[in-house]
């Protein structure tokens, strides 16, 4: 039986603190995939995933990497290779990829690669050290079972499993209380301060009425509400009212910034999470409400993926889609790549938790 060391520092040139440290970064175990993570003085900084390419024909990645980490201040970066199998001969014929990243980075003077994992079905290994393999599935039990990084075994479901689980917390109901609140039809200030107020209960762990569930959920059928929502929960209200004054509002361009993750500062993490918070139950208490389960999971998108990780905020992408193709925000943020405030350490959500928690 092993100790609770959800607050022990990773090791990362050992298989359980280097898995636990991507799991913790990227929010599941990835598969089929290239991920990369800067490092800058011993910490973990920005990080990427993709899929794992074809391997005759690597120039997409390897411009996706070069632009990811060159000048993005980190003086080193690490590689997982995560292999299902898919590749003939396993790490042997992807270790020439880890090559070619590192000769890319070295010709635009990037950072250097200093570590490189190949992460199988059954094994895993640095890529110099293959003799020193562990098993995967014990690996991943021992970080379990002492909790390294808080991780436990619910941290390890998939992507799309993720967003399945999102769907089924406990709610009230208050379906049939939706059309009372679409006939109060609320105007900006005032949807505002009753998403401003709800936020701040959920902070303080304390219950939102199912009335007030229902006007919160009403209020994302409006594009605009939802865009502003974004903005007050990242922690601004005057940029949030900006959202309904157009391009010529003093606050315009502070509002588009904070929606794009590009104010060169941390948001308000608290704020974010406990949006993701309310709209788990909205999600989860009406089941199926087309515009408004749509809406609910485009802005899941958004929470994702300032949080950089972009593979669950685009399972949440993809539902919204799926229910609605006209939505725009979340091909939007697939065309963006990795949120800014996710690539500065500083900034970023995990750095947040690890302050939140000492």
């Amino acid at each position: 039986m092993f100790e609770n060391e959800s607050n022990k520092a990773l090791n990362i040139t050992e298989a359980t603190g280097y898995l636990a440290s991507v799991v913790s970064t990227f929010g599941y175990l990835p598969e089929n995939s290239l991920l990369v993570q800067g490092i800058h003085d011993g910490m973990t900084t920005y990080h990427l995933r993709v899929d794992l390419p074809d391997l005759n024909h690597t120039g997409r990645v390897l411009a996706m990497v070069r632009d990811a980490t060159v000048g993005n201040g980190s003086e080193a970066i690490m590689i997982g290779v995560y292999d299902d199998h898919k590749a003939p001969n396993g790490a042997q014929a992807l270790a020439p990829l880890v090559s070619e990243i590192a000769a890319e980075l070295e010709l635009f003077n990037g950072p250097e690669v200093v570590m490189s994992w190949y992460v199988g079905a059954e094994d895993m290994f640095r890529f110099n050290t293959p003799e020193a393999s562990s098993n995967v599935t014990q690996v991943v039990t021992e970080i379990c079972d002492r909790q390294l990084a808080g991780l436990t075994t619910e941290s390890m479901v998939t992507p799309a499993q993720r967003v399945e689980r999102f769907s089924t917390v406990e709610a009230p109901e208050f379906a049939d209380l939706l059309d009372e609140a679409r006939a109060a039809d609320l105007d900006a200030a005032q949807v505002l301060t009753v998403w401003e107020s709800a936020l701040e209960r959920i902070t303080k762990h304390d219950p939102i009425l199912p009335s007030t569930l229902a006007t919160l959920a009403v209020s994302l059928e409006r594009t605009k509400h939802r865009d502003a929502v974004m903005v007050l929960a990242a922690g601004d209200r005057p940029a949030a009212g900006a959202i309904y004054l157009g391009s010529d509002a003093p606050q315009h361009e502070r509002a588009e910034k904070l929606r794009l993750g590009l104010t060169g500062q941390a948001p308000n993490w608290a704020g974010i999470d406990a949006l993701a918070e309310i709209l788990a139950v909205i999600i989860s208490g009406l089941k199926d409400q087309g515009k408004i389960t749509a809406q609910s999971y485009t802005v899941m998108n958004w929470v994702e993926w300032t949080k950089g990780r972009g593979s669950i905020g685009g399972e949440f992408g993809d539902k919204a889609l799926e229910i609605d193709p006209t939505i725009q925000l979340p091909r939007m943020l697939d065309v963006m790549g990795v949120c800014r405030w996710a690539a500065v350490r500083e900034h970023s959500w995990g750095q947040y938790k690890i302050r939140r928690n000492q």
